[in-house]
């Protein structure tokens, strides 16, 4: 079952936000671009480069077309799809973090 998230969580159309060709660790950046039409959530991860924290961060992404407000790589006005990263929760305790993470311990093809 696909990572869900719920839509108040959401960025919000025609925010500017901070764009990287990396998106799992923001590195690389390539502009800033105003969000324009949503296509959907990606799945929950764990930044494999950030330093071992006392409090755990998950992370999620959101796929949104996007068009460059500025840029040193693309023109002002140019469109295209882009995944951005979301801090989805920081937290000691493992509960708080596995509720945005929804999984099926069997799948329907899948006899026990």
């Amino acid at each position: 079952m696909p990572f869900f998230i719920c839509e108040s969580m959401r960025y919000k159309k025609n925010q500017i936000k901070d764009i990287f060709i990396n998106y799992k660790s923001n590195s690389n950046f390539v502009g800033k671009a105003k969000l324009i039409d949503f296509i959907e959530e990606g799945l929950s991860f764990y930044d494999d480069n950030e330093e071992k924290k006392d409090v755990p961060t998950m992370y999620s992404s959101e796929k949104w077309l996007v068009e460059f407000v500025e840029s040193n790589h693309y023109p002002k006005g140019f469109r295209r799809q882009f995944d951005i990263r979301k801090v989805l929760t920081k937290s000691k305790n493992p509960e708080s973090i596995t509720r945005f993470t929804k999984y099926k311990s069997k799948f329907d093809n899948e006899e026990e």
